[in-house]
């Protein structure tokens, strides 16, 4: 058979980038109807989403949605309230390992002399009230050395 006469389908070839017509892919129909599949999530991936995923617990009357992670916590916590020895110990090791981070970034720090003497500087070059108490005390106590 040529291939000049291929316009009729009883003398097409087939072979090489020529499948059979009737195995085509129709007009507006993908090749792949189903997407790329995606691989299966971690077991990290799934244990993540599973703690970090919300239930509803009712607490004094109050129904309330809160992380797995948080029940769980508060369930220790209880337990070694109730005198469990073990959730007292894990409560204890959690704490002595995750508090520093708390601490961190807490960003509360403790205001020294020498920043309250910056403010109050600042305060009477603006020319701002003692609406202040803190500043104001600060500025009593440079007084009275």
């Amino acid at each position: 058979m040529s291939r000049g006469q291929a316009g009729s389908p009883s003398n097409y070839d087939v072979g090489y980038c020529r499948p059979p017509k009737a195995t085509r892919f129709r007009p507006g129909q993908s090749g792949n109807p189903t997407g790329y599949r995606k691989g299966s999530k971690t077991i990290g991936a799934r244990l993540r989403e599973l703690i970090n995923s919300k239930v509803t617990v009712t607490e004094h009357g109050r129904t309330r949605r809160i992380s797995r992670l948080d029940v769980m916590l508060r369930q220790l916590t209880n337990d070694a309230m109730c005198g469990d020895q073990r959730a007292l110990k894990l409560l204890m090791e959690f704490l002595h390992r995750y508090a520093a981070e708390v601490e961190r970034t807490d960003g509360a720090e403790e205001i020294t002399s020498e920043d309250l003497e910056i403010l109050s500087d600042y305060l009477r070059k603006t020319g701002s009230s003692d609406s202040d108490p803190v500043v104001s005390r600060a500025e009593r106590d440079s007084d009275d050395d």
